[in-house]
């Protein structure tokens, strides 16, 4: 799959928070009829203030209006020992309360930081080799959801207990449904994608971990399945990161839906980018030649589990995931909610 980068530049905007309060929790989605949403980027448009669609019909994943980007530095936040840039889409002032999904991403090692203003705006301004979330956001790829994108201390490591006091205070003051936590990161963030779903699993619908640094750990891996954490993970098996930790995840998230077998049975060695599902009638891994996380007709697998592996493209990997050609993982990953 080629992968594009985004287009255009945005404008910097700085916003006060909006404090939402968490009542009326419902399943807002676009308003828009199935046939008028353009396939391949999630369909564009602004959010309406009710549901009028089955829960199933996708989320509107990105507008047509660039939204607010600031920066909360370290310590200006009551009990959040993280810096972090803070993205709201277009519309937020006017959406009801529990509306968008959120999205947290967490960085490598190299954008690390001292959680400063100064020092978010460089990572922002520098981000070319972490591009993530809100990198496609400044060049035009106008997600439509709050994209919180914390920064790690130098030389630390992400703390699991610290992204949850995050998590709390977002969920607490932002216009974010508690049912449409997302979380995704690469190479240290990928590994901290892991820990955080691992000791905090019932508050996530989704994770998508990139060329995790860290193996996902067992506990990690039962507490995922256990509370229904839809997953998509991506790793090139020539990674100097070695995809066998990848792979150990997905055999110890195997083992606790009883695999049967182990997960590279079908993998085609040396064939071309390939994605692993769970299938729950044998309770076998199965390899499809592709990079995608549904059949062929497009649906879900009913276990929402999937791991990537490409074939090359070394540690760099994730600007073939957030820059993807048709933003796939990303409409896939702004479409997961819990039940």
């Amino acid at each position: 799959m080629k992968l594009k980068m985004g287009l255009g530049l945005a404008f910097l905007f700085t916003v006060t928070l909006v404090s939402g309060c968490k009542t009326n929790v419902v399943e807002l989605l676009s308003a828009q009829p199935a046939s008028s949403i353009p396939q391949g980027s999630g369909g564009n448009g602004t959010p309406n203030a009710a549901p009028t669609l089955a829960p199933t019909h996708p989320w509107t994943t990105v507008t047509g209006s660039s939204g607010t980007t600031s920066y909360r530095a370290k310590g200006s936040v009551t009990n959040v020992n993280y810096g972090f840039i803070e993205y709201l889409p277009a519309g937020y002032s006017a959406a009801t309360a529990a509306y968008y999904p959120i999205v947290i991403f967490l960085h490598g090692t190299g954008e690390r930081g001292d959680g400063s203003a100064a020092a978010l705006a460089n990572y922002r301004n520098n981000s070319g080799s972490a591009a993530g979330p809100q990198y496609n956001i400044d060049h035009g790829k106008y997600y439509n959801a709050v994209v919180i994108t914390p920064q790690c201390e130098s030389n630390g490591w992400w703390n699991s207990s610290g992204l949850n006091n995050l998590l709390v205070h977002v969920l607490a003051n932002y216009k974010v449904n508690p049912k449409r936590v997302l979380v995704t990161g690469l190479s240290m963030g990928g590994g901290g994608t892991w820990d955080f779903v691992g000791g905090y699993a019932s508050k996530f619908a989704a994770a998508m971990p990139i060329c995790p640094a860290t193996d996902c750990g067992g506990n990690n891996a039962a507490s995922a399945v256990t509370a229904g954490v839809k997953i998509w993970g991506f790793h090139a098996m020539d990674d100097w990161v070695p995809a066998t930790g990848s792979q150990a995840c997905m055999t110890k998230i195997g083992g606790a839906l009883g695999q049967v077998g182990g997960f590279m049975d079908s993998y085609i060695s040396g064939g071309p980018h390939q994605t692993a599902h769970f299938n729950n009638g044998t309770k076998r891994w199965v390899f499809e030649s592709e990079v995608d996380c549904t059949d062929s007709a497009g649906n879900p697998w009913p276990i929402q589990i999937c791991q990537t592996l490409y074939k090359d493209g070394g540690h760099g990997i994730w600007g073939n995931v957030y820059q993807h050609a048709t933003d796939l993982p990303m409409t896939w990953l702004l479409n997961q909610s819990r039940p």
